[in-house]
């Protein structure tokens, strides 16, 4: 049951980042920003935030299995690294935000 719930979400992650680099604006990823970012290059930018929305997707599903196994160690690593990769999502996020911004 596990792996269906982290399947869905990373295919609603990659879901998301198909739209952003589709999208015509620079989409803006923190939470409850309804500001407008202004970036150099928009294509360059919603490019690089799909890319990290994808891979983000892909560690969600792979994390998914660890977590779906009957070992305990296994489990409690899984949800480890899904706050470092979390974390590492916002750092990342920030460095893409300041490499193109006015």
């Amino acid at each position: 049951m596990i792996l269906v719930i982290f399947t869905l979400v990373a295919l609603l992650f990659y879901w998301i980042a198909c739209r952003i680099k589709k999208s015509e604006k620079p989409v803006n990823l923190w939470a409850n920003d309804s500001s407008e970012i202004k970036v150099t290059d928009i294509r360059a930018y919603n490019q690089a935030c799909s890319r990290l929305l994808k891979v983000y997707a892909l560690l969600l599903f792979g994390l998914g299995f660890l977590i779906s196994t009957e070992h305990i160690v296994a489990i409690i690593l899984g949800y480890l690294l899904i706050v470092f990769a979390s974390l590492g999502v916002l750092i990342c996020y920030t460095m893409i935000e300041g490499k193109w911004k006015k």
